[in-house]
């Protein structure tokens, strides 16, 4: 077994809640960061997670069998770290082995390419607050490869906090945005449900892709209007902002949605409740109908979509702006409209210029 950071006895109530002589609770909190031969960039995360404002912290770092120099990083910090090393299974069962090994009452999962704030903790713990919460989220600074600013959010708007089960149950997932993995904390209650992930070496769904897909279903979302983290935009973390123009990679993100759809709709049965699932699975994000509309220009083949449906999921989707969605339905009936060659090409810019990090047009026009 791992050491663990020892804390003074008497001090934990329940599933890790710290209460202090002054009646103000503190959460234990694990930091668990997950790591495969990200030696340049792991010491930086190490240390944003041992330098939090909200001192009640245990990080826990799991290697997944690097070949880099890692394991020496991770064990300069001694005591002051849980270890865990493993042979290479994926992001998902480092997930699993984190949590099996960590104590605290709210659990953020930082990949070791990301920095956290030094308030994120504290902004987290804040939200927990509230009763009910089963899940915290905020905005993530992006930030290059060598740590400098990019001047960009994602996502760029998020909700109010509150609860969205009802409204994701009748219209399905795509009722808000939410950040990626690193800026976001999940209840210990609700990841002892969810947890195991399945198939560690999924490539299609990441670990934020299958606990945001149901996370809604079981309390308040608490949604931070502050940064909580850096998130750090490089060659091989690409894969869920950068976009390419072709056929794999486009069947890649609509499967990776039909995964996310089925998933939730097994704990929808799971936990017994009555949902209309045609109106669950309609797709009410644009840019995948857009792709699935580029993968049949690219064979040459008929529309799948109907004209006014296609022209319509704009307006379908609940966190675009009215203004916005009358935009991007023009440009989806210009392309309906203009011939196969131009049609192909406006498909292709629209796709690469509204995908993060984007250009002007991507500003302006997506939620």
């Amino acid at each position: 077994m791992p050491t663990r950071r020892s804390i003074e006895p008497g001090k934990i109530a329940g599933c890790g809640t710290l209460k202090l002589h002054d009646n103000h609770v503190l959460m234990l909190v694990s930091i668990i960061i997950t790591s495969y031969n990200y030696e340049a960039f792991l010491r930086e995360a190490i240390d944003s997670a041992l330098n939090q404002s909200h001192t009640e912290t245990e990080v826990i770092v799991v290697d997944d069998g690097s070949t880099d120099g890692s394991a020496a990083i991770i064990k300069s910090y001694g005591e002051h770290i849980t270890p865990i090393f493993k042979q290479n299974g994926g992001q998902h069962s480092c997930v699993n082995a984190g949590f099996e090994n960590c104590r605290g009452e709210v659990i953020i999962f930082l990949d070791a390419d990301d920095v956290l704030l030094k308030d994120a903790v504290a902004l987290h713990v804040t939200s927990f607050s509230h009763a009910n919460t089963v899940k915290s989220c905020g905005y993530m600074n992006v930030i290059d490869e060598g740590g400098l600013p990019t001047g960009q959010r994602i996502p760029r708007h998020l909700p109010e906090s509150g609860n969205y089960r009802d409204r994701t149950l009748a219209k399905g997932l795509d009722v808000f945005r939410t950040s990626f993995t690193s800026g976001q904390a999940w209840s210990h209650d609700f990841l002892q449900r969810a947890l195991p992930l399945p198939d560690s070496h999924n490539k299609f769904v990441g670990v934020d892709g299958y606990l945001t897909s149901i996370d809604r279903l079981f309390g308040r979302i608490g949604f931070i209007h502050h940064p909580v983290v850096n998130y750090r935009h490089h060659a091989r973390n690409m894969g869920p902002i950068r976009f390419q123009f072709d056929s794999t990679h486009m069947n890649r993100r609509i499967k990776a949605k039909q995964l996310r759809i089925r998933f939730a709709e097994s704990w929808i049965t799971r936990l017994g409740y009555d949902v209309d699932l045609k109106e669950f699975r309609k797709v009410r994000d644009w840019r995948l109908t857009l792709m699935s509309h580029a993968l049949h220009l690219l064979e040459r083949d008929e529309p799948a979509v109907p004209l006014m449906e296609f022209v319509g999921v704009p307006f379908a989707s609940l966190h675009i702006q009215r203004w916005k969605a009358t935009a991007i339905s023009v440009c989806l009936l210009t392309i309906r409209l203009l011939p196969h060659r131009y049609a192909l090409q406006a498909t292709r810019y629209l796709l690469e210029r509204t995908q993060f990090p984007g250009s002007l047009l991507s500003r302006r026009i997506v939620a």
